[in-house]
């Protein structure tokens, strides 16, 4: 499983980079969700790299 907390807010950001932190299921700062391995949860990973932390 990844383990994915969001660190950044996403206020400011661009309504598909939300998007993709809502998909992940992600709503609050310092919120931590677990996502299966799989190309599809690291594409969205991926995607907000930058707002997220991620451990393995």
């Amino acid at each position: 499983f990844y383990q994915v907390a969001l660190m950044r807010s996403t206020i400011g950001l661009p309504e598909t980079t939300r998007r993709v932190v809502q998909a992940l299921g992600l709503t609050k700062r310092y919120q931590v969700v677990w996502l299966g391995i799989s190309p599809q949860s690291a594409g969205m990973i991926l995607r907000v790299k930058e707002l997220v932390d991620v451990k393995v």
